[in-house]
This record gives C-alpha cells, sequence and structure tokens, in this order.
C-alpha cells in the first residue's frame, strides 16, 4: 500500500486513543494524518470536512452507544469501518460486521502487525465490496429497464437460458430452475392452452419461412397462482430449414390484465361514486358523466353531451391562473389537479377539487380524458374565515406599537418578528429570522436567558415580565421591557416575546439619580466648609485672642508674685492652672484650624497629627504610605482625608482604650484607599448606630464616590476602610 492513509480515529478513553495512535506509527502505512474524535457528533464533523480513508470505531461512546455508533458512522458508506470492540461487546462488534462493518479488533489483545494487516485488508475489502455494488446497481438498473424475461433454447441439446432477475421477480421460482429444459416450462403451462403450443410447432415445420411467433397464454408461478404472458421468439434454421434454436422474451403481462378488469370495475364504480365523474374524447368535449355530477352541477348529460366542460361550469369568478394552468396540463397531455370555482345550473357558485388525466393505449395514443369533481365548497368557506382571522391577527401583529418576537425554545431561532422590532432594532425581517434571541443579549446576560429558555421548555403555561439589555444592529445598548408567554408555533414550543423601549425612561432616572447624588454632595461639602470655617473662627479666636488674654494674665500673675511674697503659694497654683488652659486651648486651636496642605506639605500635616496623637496619649502609631502620592489630588480631597484620619483617631482616644493603631494610605491611578485599625476593645459592627463620628467619616467619603466599610467585634479592635475616586 504506497497511497498516504488519512485515518479517523473515534475513541473517548484518552489512554486507548494514545495506545492506538501509537501502534499506528509503529506500522509500516504511510499515514498522511490522523484525526481523533471523542463523540459521533465530532466524528461525523471530521467526515463532512475531512477526506478519510480508513475509520476506527469505538462503538461506546458518550453520545452514542452500539450500533447506533456503528449505523451513524456507516452513513459515510465509502469507507471503511474497523470496530474497536472492548469487553463485553464482543457480539455488538459481530453484528456491525454483518450490517457492513469491514472488520472488528479486541482492545489489548492486537499489535501493530494485526493492525497493519486489518487495515490493509479492510480497505482492499471495502474497495471489492464497492465495485460489486457498482456492477450489481448497474445490472439491476438494467434488470428494471426492461421487465422481459430473455431466453435462450437450444433445441438440439435440448437445454434452457433464462435471465435469473426476471425470472425469479416475475414467476417466483428458485433460480437454480431457471435453465431447466423446454419440458419444464411446458409443465407449468395451463392445460387449456398447451396447444398453443402444438399450432406453433405444426406451424414452424409446415412453413420454414415462419421465423417469428407472439402468442399469450398462462403459466403456474412458483407461488401456485396462473399468470398472464406474452411470449415472442426468433427461430434459428439451418441449410435445410430445420430449428436448431429460438431465442426470445417472455414479458408477464397480469398485471394489465387485472387493469383491464380493474377498469371495467372502475367504470362501475365512477357510475355509483358520490364524487362527480367527466369523461371527454380527445377533443375535450363531454361524452359521460355521473349521476354525482348531475347532482353537483344540476346538469342531465343530455343538456351538456358535446360541450366542453369549462364552457358549461365556468363562470365570470373563476380563477385565471387556474384556467391557465388546466388549459397548459391538457396541451401538454399531463394530469393535472386544482381547487376551482365552478357554478350550478342555477347560478350559484360552488368549489369543487378537480383531478384528472389523459388515458393512453398501449401505443400511446390518446383515448379520452377523466375527470372527478370532489366538492369542497364548505372547506372553502372554514378557510376563508381562517384567512380572515389570521389577517386581523396579521394586522394586529404589525401594527402593535411595542416589538414583538416569537422565538423557537428548541434552538432558540427567531421565527417572526413585526415592524416595531424591525423598526427599533434597524435589522431588516430576513436577517432578524437568521438570528437567535441570544444575539441580542448582552454576553454577560445570556447564560441568564438560556436558564429562562430551559425553564419554559418544561413549563406549557411559563410566563416571564422584566427588564433585559438589548443590542440593536449597531451595537448600542437598548432597555426592553419584556413580557413573554409560553406559546405552541407551527407545532413547536416557543415563546412569543412583546418587548417596549424603556431606554429614555432609565437614562432619565439616572441622570436624575446622578443629580441627586451631585445635590447631596453639594450639601455635604457645604457643611463640612461650614464647619470648617467655624471651626477655623473658633480656632482663632481661642489662639489669637483668649490666649493672649491669658497669656496677659499669667505675666501680671508674674509680676504680682514678685512684689507679694506672702501669696506664693496661691499663685503658683493660678499660674500652674493659666499654663494649663493656654495649652489646651493652643491644642485645640491646632484641631479646629485646617493646616496648610498642598503637595508635599500633606504627609508633614499627617506626620504631626500622628505625632500629636502619640504625645497626648502615648498610642504606638504605624504609618504606611509607601503606594500613596499627591500628583492631580485637589487640596480639599486631600483636607478631607486629613480630617477623617483625625476624627477616627479622635474616636480612638476617646473609646478604643487602644495602645497601637496600624495607618496606611495607597493609592492605585485615581483610586485611594484609606486603612486605620487599634487593637482597642472593639464593638460589635452590626449594632452601629449613625453617631456624629462615623457619620462625619461617611460624609466625607460621599464628597468623592467613597464609601467607608467598618469592621469590629468584641475585645478584637476596630478597623475602617475608606475609598475615594478622585474627580
Amino acid at each position: 500500500m504506497t497511497t498516504t492513509l488519512a485515518i479517523l480515529l473515534v475513541e473517548d478513553n484518552p489512554g486507548d486513543e494514545l495506545l492506538i495512535k501509537e501502534q499506528l506509527h509503529l506500522t509500516p502505512l504511510t499515514i498522511r494524518q490522523i484525526f481523533t474524535a471523542s463523540s459521533i457528533a465530532d466524528a461525523e464533523k471530521i467526515l463532512e470536512q475531512e477526506q478519510v480513508d480508513v475509520v476506527l470505531l469505538d462503538l461506546t461512546l458518550p453520545d452514542s452507544n452500539g450500533l447506533d455508533s456503528f449505523l451513524a458512522i456507516s452513513r459515510f458508506a465509502s469507507l471503511p469501518v474497523i470496530i474497536l470492540s472492548g469487553l463485553g461487546i464482543e457480539k455488538m462488534a459481530l453484528q456491525s460486521i454483518t450490517l457492513g462493518a469491514q472488520d472488528f479488533l479486541q482492545k489489548g489483545e492486537f499489535d501493530e502487525k494485526m493492525l497493519d494487516k486489518t487495515i490493509r485488508y479492510s480497505i482492499e475489502r471495502k474497495k471489492n465490496l464497492e465495485d460489486l455494488r457498482i456492477s450489481n446497481e448497474r445490472y439491476s438498473i438494467v434488470s428494471k429497464v426492461t421487465n422481459d424475461m430473455m431466453w435462450d433454447w437450444d433445441i438440439v441439446g435440448n437445454t434452457v437460458f433464462r435471465s435469473e432477475e426476471q425470472f425469479v421477480r416475475q414467476f417466483k421460482y428458485p433460480a437454480e430452475k431457471k435453465d431447466l429444459n423446454q419440458d419444464f416450462w411446458l409443465s407449468i403451462v395451463h392445460p387449456d392452452d398447451l396447444k398453443i403450443f402444438d399450432r406453433i410447432k405444426k406451424e414452424m415445420q409446415e412453413n420454414s419461412s415462419v421465423n417469428m411467433f407472439t402468442e399469450e397464454y398462462r403459466i403456474l408461478d412458483g407461488e401456485g397462482n396462473y399468470r398472464f404472458v406474452n411470449d415472442r421468439g426468433y427461430l434459428i434454421r439451418d441449410e435445410t430449414g430445420k430449428v436448431l434454436r429460438m431465442i426470445g422474451a417472455t414479458l408477464d403481462i397480469t398485471d394489465k390484465r387485472n387493469a383491464e378488469q380493474e377498469l371495467r370495475k372502475l367504470s362501475l364504480i365512477a357510475e355509483k361514486t358520490v364524487n362527480a365523474v367527466i369523461i371527454t374524447d380527445t377533443d375535450e368535449n363531454i361524452q359521460w358523466v355521473n349521476d354525482a355530477f348531475e347532482h353537483l352541477s344540476g346538469y342531465h348529460l343530455e343538456e351538456i353531451k358535446g360541450k366542453k366542460p369549462g364552457s358549461v361550469m365556468q363562470g365570470p369568478l373563476t380563477g385565471k391562473e387556474q384556467k391557465q394552468y388546466l388549459r397548459k396540463q391538457i396541451n401538454n397531455r399531463d394530469a393535472f389537479s386544482c381547487e376551482i370555482l365552478n357554478y350550478h345550473k342555477s347560478g350559484s357558485s360552488y368549489w369543487i377539487l378537480l383531478q384528472g388525466q389523459p388515458v393512453f393505449d398501449d401505443e400511446g395514443n390518446l383515448l379520452y380524458y377523466f375527470a372527478m369533481q370532489t366538492d369542497i365548497t364548505e372547506r372553502k368557506k372554514t378557510d376563508e374565515i381562517l384567512q380572515l382571522s389570521e389577517e386581523k391577527y396579521r394586522t394586529l401583529f404589525n401594527t402593535m406599537p411595542a416589538s414583538i418576537f416569537v422565538w423557537g425554545l428548541n434552538d432558540l431561532k427567531i421565527l417572526e418578528v413585526n415592524q416595531k422590532a424591525v423598526k427599533q432594532y434597524g435589522y431588516c425581517k430576513k436577517d432578524f429570522l437568521q438570528l437567535t434571541a441570544l444575539d441580542l443579549r448582552l454576553p454577560e446576560d445570556q447564560h441568564k436567558f438560556i436558564d429562562l429558555a430551559k425553564t419554559a421548555l418544561l413549563n406549557n403555561h411559563f410566563s416571564s415580565n422584566g427588564v433585559w439589555k438589548h443590542l440593536n444592529k449597531n451595537g448600542e445598548i437598548m432597555y426592553m421591557q419584556i413580557s413573554s408567554n409560553r406559546i405552541d408555533y407551527n407545532g413547536q414550543p416557543a415563546m412569543m416575546a412583546i418587548a417596549t423601549d424603556i431606554t429614555d425612561k432609565i437614562i432619565l432616572e439616572q441622570k436624575l439619580e446622578e443629580e441627586k447624588t451631585k445635590n447631596e454632595n453639594e450639601v455635604a461639602q457645604a457643611t463640612i466648609t461650614a464647619q470648617e470655617k467655624a471651626q477655623q473662627e473658633i480656632g482663632r479666636e481661642l489662639h489669637d485672642n483668649v490666649n493672649q488674654v491669658l497669656a496677659s494674665s499669667k505675666l501680671f500673675m508674674g509680676l504680682l508674685r514678685n512684689n507679694r511674697g506672702v501669696h506664693d503659694t496661691y499663685l503658683n497654683e493660678a499660674e500652674a492652672l493659666l499654663t494649663l488652659a493656654i495649652n489646651e486651648i493652643r491644642d485645640l486651636s491646632h484641631i479646629l484650624i485646617a493646616p496648610g496642605i498642598q503637595g508635599s506639605e500633606f504627609s508633614k500635616a499627617l506626620d504631626g497629627l500622628l505625632k500629636h496623637t502619640v504625645g497626648a496619649a502615648g498610642l504606638e502609631v504605624e504609618k504606611e504610605v509607601n503606594d500613596f502620592f499627591t500628583d492631580g489630588m485637589e487640596e480639599q480631597m486631600q483636607l478631607t482625608i486629613y480630617r477623617m484620619v483625625q476624627e477616627q483617631l479622635n474616636n480612638i482616644l476617646k473609646h478604643a482604650k487602644a495602645t497601637r493603631v496600624w495607618l496606611t494610605l495607597t493609592r492605585k491611578a485615581n483610586i485611594v484607599y484609606l486603612s486605620i485599625k487599634d487593637n482597642g476593645k472593639g464593638f460589635n459592627s452590626t449594632d452601629i448606630s449613625d453617631g456624629v463620628g462615623f457619620l462625619n467619616l461617611k460624609n466625607r467619603a460621599s464628597l468623592y464616590q467613597g464609601e467607608v466599610k467598618i469592621y469590629s467585634s468584641e475585645g478584637n479592635g476596630c478597623e475602617v476602610l475608606a475609598t475615594f475616586k478622585m474627580k
């Protein structure tokens, strides 16, 4: 075998697949390519797309089992198929061979030599079978062309050859009897017809010019029934005129004889049938009608004999197309069948199903036309009512102000759409019918839609209502309010969906929500700005005025002590209290007055805040701001972060009883992350009420589309996580 081979291995077991591929490479076969498939579906795709020379088929697959696997592959009839048999399925493998497989191999019990031999023999065996099939097919076609049984009778040797196909098929005898001598044939001739052969024999002997004969007689077939045959023979004589040989053909004419008898019966039936029957001559003139015709049309035969049917029964509303069709078929001498409007003798109209055909003799000459009329008036009335109802439905369907789809539940294909859908989505109707309902959905919604289809397929009364995002032809998103109901459409389960475009409404609602958020942010910003301004005013007042007054008082107290030593003890206490008040006011001023924050000043201000907190309460603070930078960040946002750190540190000092605080500040692109964690006593975060401290944190974060999350539990400290988006 010098040609290269393409082999398809259909095997779902990876281990067996690998082993067989290795064995194939070890064979001396010249292999062009090895295709692999783990299912019948995959195998069929490969066979439809690739040129394959031989198939190695495992019968047990995920989507098929046993003989069904072989039958699925065997439709590719020109391919040799070798069954790969596992334990317990040898019987099915043998059955596959009886159905046309070339061979089978027991898994684990063959090597590369046996595999090579099996493939070579299978390909050659398949080729021989295909050649034989083609030869038989040609012989079968020739046999079907003629129904004659050819025969050749050697009179001198009394031997006969007869064509087997017709001998067996027509006369029902086994093939081994086809070449029995003429005595056999005479033994099955009807006794009453044997005299025909005596006459033929006499004519041949007495008249040497007789070289042909044609006769009809009866023979007994292999099933015990007599059949009529037409026998034609040609005589071959020697130079003396003696008959040496006869060659001829025998045709079974039983069906023809039966047809003639049947025709006589049909004539009687035609006369008595409830359907109207007309027979016309070759010029289409009426020659005979039955009683049913007279009842249907109101005409008696005497009134219309010799007239053409159309001139009698057709009227002003008879369809032009039907009349043209009948004229064409009759001119071509072809059978015809159509529905046509006829008129009663009284002038009333009625619908008929007209079926007719020309009748020819054995030589192909036209004898007459035979036609049957069935009254279908009531059915046509029903059809008109249904058509009117359909037109009303179609008008309603296409004029609905909402888009309407009908899509199949089995394959999700769009089966019907109305004009509104065409206008809204931008597809023409032809394009729509090439899509599936899935094509209109966003990728992230498709799994949800498939689940809905599966549910609807199992529920005959399924309905749903909701808002879906759809894509139009331009890829634009449309928000559609969709109401869907399960229906039966042309015999298949389907869904009818009525979709209303609410995109403008959704966009308006989004804009309103954005405006609302913007207004809330502006209010929060104004509130915080007012708080900052008030705090700064109070801080300046405390620092610049009250603190100065207290400082002056301390100075005078010092002067007084220098002049009046007897009161030193009280003066010292008063001075200490004044000093404490000054320090407290200074600290309060630092808290109230916003530090100058711009660029690198933010980090210094944050360090100052942490240093002051450590100094005030002895807290240990770990700060991590390595991934944080202020480029492009508004000064107001920096101040917001500073205030949130300050606010949470105050909360820790007042409530947490913590000894350690971790501060982390990072930034990724335009997103800022802030984390403040302590090791204090903690609390139940699910019971958080909107206290002033946490409320201030949330308000400040909201100015920058941020959010604050609080995690805490009893005895495990607290962590505040804040996220901000830069404007």
